[in-house]
C-alpha cells in the first residue's frame, strides 16, 4: 500500500514502467466495470508470462485507486516503494530463441486475429467501385482544403514542377521528427509532413514559434529549407492531391511514408485502418517510387500489402471511372506495387533508438519492441492501364 499515488505513477513514468490505474469511485455499477476492467487487463499480463505488481492508497474521501505495473519481480524495493531500472519486456515461457521479444506493446495475429481475406476483398471492391460517389458526396474539410491551397501556390512559386515527384509525403508526422530525418534523406525534394493534431506539431519549436503569423507552412527548427510541417486531415489531404481541380493538376509523389499508423487492433475497428479506409486507392494513385509502412504489428503491414494484392487484381475486372468533373483516370494504381507486396513485410533491427525515425520508433527500439516495414517499391514493367 503506496502512501502517495501520485508519487508512485511519478516514479513509473521516469522508470518507463507501463501503469495501468483505476479509481474506484462513482456508482456501484461504474465501480464493477472498472474493477472488471482491472481485473482482465492483470489476467491478460499474467497470462503472458509477466509478473504483475499492484499498488493501492485510499484517500481522504473514501475512494480507492489502485494501480499495477509489469516486469521482472526484482523491479520493485518494497522498503522504500520506489522502482530500479529492468528491461520492459519478458519472453514467455514458450518462446523460442527465434521468437521476437514480446513486450507490453506487442500486438499480433494470436492476440487480435486477422480479418478473413473474403471480408477484405469485399471492403476493397466497395471502396474501389465507390470511390467516385466517395468523392462527390463526402465535403472535405474547410481548414484542409485552405492549408492545401496555400501549400499549392506556395510550391507552385518556390518549386515549380513538384507536383510532378518533386515531393515525399510524410503521413502522419507527428512532431515533425521524422520529416526532419526524411529531409537529410531527401535533400533535393519537398518534403511535407502532415498531422492533424496542432499539438502534436506545436512540440516543434519552430512551428510553435511562427504558429499565429499566418503562414501556412512551418519549416522544421533545425535551419531545413526543403522541410514543412502541414495541419491537415490526411483523407481530406489524399483527395486534393490525388484529383486533378480544375486549375490545378494531380501530384505525383516521390515518395510515400506512412510511419506508425494507428493500427486499430480491435475487431471492430478495422474500419479505421489506412488499408480498409475509403481513401486507400488515393494513397496508391499519388504513386511514388515507393510506399513504406511501418508498424510494430507485422500483421497490419501484411494486410496492407494484401490489400495492395487485391486492388490491383480488381482494379483489372472493375477500373476506376471518371468523377463529373472529371479528373480521375481510369487506371491500375495498384499494379506497379503488387510484386513488392507479395514479398511482404521485413522485420527491421535497428541497433539503437538515436537513429528512430519516429519517436513511436524510438520507444519501441529501447523496449525491445520488434519493427516491420513494407517497402512497395514501384515497378514499371507491371503498370497495367485500367482499361488494358
Amino acid at each position: 500500500c503506496f502512501t502517495s499515488l501520485n508519487s508512485f505513477r511519478k516514479t513509473c513514468r521516469d522508470q518507463g514502467v507501463f501503469v495501468f490505474e483505476s479509481k474506484l469511485i462513482g456508482s456501484y455499477m461504474e465501480n464493477s466495470m472498472r474493477f472488471a476492467t482491472a481485473v482482465n487487463m492483470i489476467a491478460l499480463f499474467l497470462a503472458s508470462g509477466r509478473e504483475v505488481f499492484i499498488g493501492a492508497t485510499t484517500h481522504s474521501r473514501g475512494p480507492i485507486s489502485f494501480a499495477c505495473f509489469t516486469g521482472p519481480r526484482d523491479a520493485v524495493d518494497t522498503r522504500r516503494d520506489r522502482l530500479r531500472p529492468a528491461p520492459l519486456h519478458a519472453q514467455s515461457d514458450g518462446l523460442t530463441s527465434d521468437d521476437p521479444p514480446r513486450t507490453i506493446y506487442t500486438l499480433d495475429d494470436a492476440s487480435f486475429p486477422p480479418p478473413d481475406p473474403a471480408l477484405l476483398a469485399t471492403v476493397v471492391r466497395r471502396h474501389i467501385r465507390g470511390l467516385p460517389t466517395y468523392l462527390r458526396q463526402r465535403p472535405v474539410s474547410a481548414h484542409t482544403a485552405d492549408a492545401y491551397r496555400r501549400l499549392a501556390c506556395f510550391l507552385d512559386t518556390s518549386r515549380p514542377g513538384w507536383r510532378d515527384g518533386g515531393m515525399v509525403l510524410d503521413a502522419g508526422c507527428g512532431t515533425g521528427r521524422s520529416s526532419r530525418l526524411l529531409g537529410e534523406k531527401y535533400p533535393d525534394k519537398i518534403v511535407v509532413g502532415v498531422d492533424r493534431s496542432i499539438s502534436r506539431l506545436r512540440r516543434d519549436g519552430e512551428y510553435r514559434r511562427d504558429a499565429d503569423d499566418g503562414t501556412p507552412l512551418r519549416p522544421y527548427g533545425d535551419g531545413s529549407d526543403n522541410v514543412f510541417l502541414l495541419r491537415a486531415d490526411l483523407e481530406d489531404f489524399y483527395r486534393l492531391a490525388a484529383t486533378e481541380l480544375p486549375d490545378d493538376g494531380p501530384v505525383r509523389l516521390h515518395a510515400h511514408y506512412l510511419l506508425y499508423p494507428n493500427p486499430y487492433p480491435k475487431p471492430r475497428r478495422h474500419k479505421n485502418r489506412w488499408h480498409f479506409h475509403p481513401v486507400f486507392p488515393l494513397i496508391l494513385a499519388l504513386g511514388g517510387e515507393k510506399i513504406v509502412v511501418r508498424s510494430n504489428w507485422r500483421g497490419y503491414c501484411e494486410q496492407f500489402g494484401d490489400c495492395v494484392i487485391l486492388a490491383s487484381t480488381l482494379a483489372r475486372v472493375s477500373p476506376i471511372r471518371s468523377v463529373d468533373d472529371g479528373v480521375l483516370r481510369e487506371e491500375n494504381w495498384a499494379a506497379p506495387y503488387e510484386s513488392s507486396a507479395r514479398i511482404g513485410p521485413r522485420r527491421l533491427h535497428p541497433e539503437d533508438g538515436k537513429a528512430a525515425m519516429t519517436n513511436f520508433e524510438k520507444k519501441f527500439i529501447d523496449c525491445g519492441e520488434p519493427i516491420y516495414e513494407l517497402e512497395l517499391e514501384r515497378c514499371e514493367r507491371e503498370e497495367i492501364g485500367g482499361l488494358a
